[in-house]
């Protein structure tokens, strides 16, 4: 594209033509959508130029108490855990916007986000997070603040002869 714009774009051979096929050209992509997740053990690392991840075995897909989170991540009172925030725009393209978004917790009593996506596990209880960029907020990441750690399984190896 030449400049920024809308048309339509046609394929012809010989005396058959193809249906109009819309084209939009634009001068900067536009922000779609936010995606939250964390980082550093629970789901994968991000790459960019391709899709966040999905969630893991390492997160529990539970509601949020009231808050629509499909995703909800545990920690431990006085924990760290580092957040990201990527966007996805109208050209296809997705970028990391962990530095750019405004990060909010529903009660920060029980989480606290810093701007640069670190979230620190202060009491225990629910909350649930978001990112927020152009008018555009994610869906809610649930977090769990829990006081111990429960044991939830034991995995004992076979060893071969």
């Amino acid at each position: 594209g030449a400049r920024a714009g809308a048309g339509e774009l046609r394929a012809r051979l010989g005396e058959t033509t193809s249906e109009p096929s819309s084209v939009t050209v634009v001068s900067e992509p536009t922000l779609q959508a936010i995606y939250v997740y964390a980082d550093g053990g629970i789901g994968l690392p991000f790459a960019e130029g391709a899709p966040p991840p999905g969630s893991s075995s390492d997160s529990d897909t539970l509601p949020c108490a009231g808050d629509g989170c499909t995703t909800v991540v545990t920690m431990l009172r006085g924990d760290l855990l580092t957040l990201r925030a990527n966007g996805e725009y109208d050209t296809g393209a997705w970028r990391d916007l962990t530095e750019q978004v405004r990060w909010s917790s529903s009660a920060q009593a029980i989480v606290t986000v810093a701007a640069n996506g670190l979230a620190t596990a202060h009491a225990a209880g629910d909350a649930s997070i978001t990112a927020s960029l152009d008018g555009i907020t994610s869906s809610p990441l649930g977090v769990r603040v829990v006081e111990h750690a429960t044991l939830q399984q034991i995995y004992v190896p076979q060893r071969r002869a």
